[in-house]
């Protein structure tokens, strides 16, 4: 409720600042959508894990996402901005495919993968380059989950996608804390088109610290299982504002 009602809030503020602020000619807004695709590395437990099962199993970063971004900036100089952004997308923890000969449970190309959604909100500063064609930019991000968890999984060549259960969701919830900052790396490169500008994006994101994942019982007790969160990210946007004109 708390995370909704946050939500709720941030978008809120946006879209009824960026008119006022539009009338100030350094002022740009706009929206861009598209893929992201996980880069998440195995963590060593499951790496060790993988070991065991054989040469058949490999790490699947799972992750793959449709991204949209509401966005609005600063140009502070002809050669640099700020831009700021509610990024929805989602993250994934990882999973493992198949890629041995057919058997009595599996096929080639099976696999099972965790995600969750999340809003990123990156502050970025931009170099702004040939007339403001290209840009490149960096900076932090604040990240909040949102919303069930998704199991994707593959069986016998047959693809379901469904909200985590319990089960599934056990290192994800109590016994899971990700990290909050991050850090976000691209670049965008656009020409005018119409009143505004449209734009092509590739960007990188990854967590400032790792995933970690707590699991104790009666037999077995570890937090050696962690994960940094990591994926790529394609998009394109269009973009108003009388310093992109």
């Amino acid at each position: 409720m708390v995370t909704k009602r946050f939500l709720t809030a941030l978008i809120a503020l946006m879209f009824v600042s960026v008119p006022a602020l539009a009338q100030d000619n350094s002022v740009y807004f706009g929206l861009r959508g598209g893929l992201g695709f996980g880069t998440t590395p195995a963590s060593d437990s499951a790496s060790e894990d993988l070991k065991e099962w054989g040469k058949d199993y490999k790490w699947k970063s799972g992750g793959g996402s449709f991204d949209i971004a509401p966005f609005v900036g600063i140009q502070l100089a002809d050669a640099f901005a700020l831009q700021t952004e509610l990024l929805f997308t989602s993250y994934g923890y990882g999973g493992y495919k198949y890629t041995g000969s057919d058997n009595e449970y599996e096929k080639n190309g099976d696999y099972y993968t965790l995600s969750k959604k999340a809003m990123v909100i990156p502050v970025l500063a931009k170099v702004t380059l040939f007339e403001r064609k290209l840009s490149i930019f960096a900076g932090p991000h604040f990240s909040v989950n949102y919303g069930a968890g998704k199991t994707t999984t593959k069986e016998k060549g047959n693809k379901t996608s469904k909200n985590a259960s319990d089960e599934d969701m056990k290192y994800y919830k109590d016994n899971t804390k990700d990290p909050l900052m991050g850090l976000t790396v691209g670049a965008d490169y656009g020409f005018a088109a119409g009143p505004g500008r449209l734009f092509f994006d590739a960007r990188y994101l990854t967590d400032f610290g790792k995933t970690k994942f707590k699991y104790s019982n009666d037999e077995w007790k570890t937090d050696k299982n962690s994960i940094r969160r990591a994926k790529l990210a394609f998009s394109v946007g269009y973009e108003f504002g009388a310093s992109r004109r």
